[in-house]
């Protein structure tokens, strides 16, 4: 009976969830700026009876918002994400998952008489390099959830397996100012060490380890060819299969770095800027939703390491995690493209919110209603954390 109740609630709210994905999709905000967003889906939350928690984590544009559902029971979060890329608008999605996020737990809403638990809605900013999710985790804001959902458009239907680390660093070389054609040797070329360093990672390429990715660039250099720069910025991007890869390709841009500086006798500083961890993945909470899409008519490939970085690995960190993805069209076009943008904003992006949404809460209401789906998920993320 309650699973009839929450579907004819679902198909109540679809209204609902178009009109977030058009409006997310609108603003195109993004990291840290998505102060129209999040008030806007707040103000929708707080409206239909949840209680909101604005400036979480100290995050301007960061929310709480939960609902009480009877009495005791589970803390189930929705992950929802509203940030937008430069120059690309939602290119990745995120105006979908938000629509979902939310979409579910209006409809879950319902069952406020019929089940025990709460549903949270984390509104998470920033996860196009800002690492919200990183500062919300760091706050403790994920530490009582019995689990966390997210949903993703993508190019497949599947279930969300481990993902790549990666870090984002800034470097900074300084040396001394000369002119080249006076006395070009009292100058230390600051440029020169950075493209050092760059050159001597290009090399340790072929040696790494298998899906080690970098990517670096040249952010300043110097401003006038005929002087000596004595300041180069570069910016440094690192991924690796699991946190202790990534410990690795640290300890190489930092030799790198190191051994630039001292062959240019200049000095160098190196910024963490962004750490995103490793998705851990936990099982029965990737089964429950599996169960979920299959029930639904979808066939789901079973989780496998997908080839990017997001900042959900923070949330996998602090509670049980699971997630899935839905193919954005047929062929899909990849995210971060204009093709994938476009599909966001039309009703074909719509259709997988509103079938995101249904995924969402019936697999929160199997969290309500089984202890041992809970158990199961507990002890599994229990047990990988004292393993690591």
């Amino acid at each position: 009976m309650w699973k009839e109740n929450l579907l004819e609630a679902l198909r109540r709210e679809e209204e609902t969830i178009g009109e977030v994905c058009r409006t997310i999709y609108g603003f195109r905000e993004v990291m840290f700026e998505e102060r129209l967003s999040a008030s806007y889906l707040a103000d929708l939350l707080e409206m239909r009876g949840f209680r909101v928690s604005r400036t979480a984590a100290g995050l301007e544009t960061a929310f709480v918002a939960e609902l009480h559902l009877g009495k005791g029971g589970p803390r189930v979060g929705l992950l929802a994400e509203y940030d937008a890329l430069p120059g690309l608008g939602h290119a990745c999605g995120h105006n979908l998952i938000a629509a979902s996020a939310v979409g579910a737990a209006l409809a879950l809403a319902a069952l406020k008489e019929e089940v025990a638990g709460t549903v949270v809605v984390c509104g998470t900013p920033a996860e196009e390099g800002g690492g919200g999710k990183v500062i919300m985790a760091r706050a403790g804001l994920f530490d009582d959830l019995a689990g966390a959902l997210y949903f993703h458009p993508s190019v497949r239907d599947d279930l969300y397996g481990s993902t790549l680390g990666c870090r984002m660093y800034k470097a900074e070389f300084r040396g001394r100012e000369a002119h080249v054609q006076m006395n070009p040797q009292e100058g230390r070329n600051a440029l020169t060490g950075l493209v050092r360093a760059m050159a001597a990672l290009d090399l340790a390429r072929p040696v790494l380890p298998e899906m080690s990715r970098m990517g670096y660039v040249v952010t300043e250099g110097g401003k006038n060819p005929i002087l000596v720069p004595s300041s180069a910025r570069g910016e440094f991007f690192l991924s690796a299969v699991e946190d202790k890869g990534c410990d690795l390709l640290q300890d190489r841009l930092e030799s790198a770095l190191r051994e630039a500086a001292e062959a240019t006798g200049t000095h160098v500083d190196l910024t963490k800027v962004m750490d995103y961890p490793s998705v851990r993945l936990n099982g029965s909470l990737t089964d429950a939703l599996g169960r979920t899409m299959r029930h639904l008519g979808l066939r789901p490939a079973e989780p496998s390491l997908i080839i990017v970085s997001t900042d959900c690995g923070a949330v996998s960190l602090r509670c049980p995690f699971g997630g899935f993805r839905l193919a954005l069209g047929e062929p899909a076009p990849f995210p971060h493209t204009p093709q994938f943008a476009r599909l966001c904003g039309e009703p074909a992006g719509e259709e997988k919110a509103v079938l995101a949404a249904r995924i969402l809460a019936l697999t929160a209401l199997e969290l309500f209603e089984s202890e041992e789906v809970l158990y199961s998920a507990a002890r599994a993320f229990s047990e990988r954390r004292q393993g690591e």
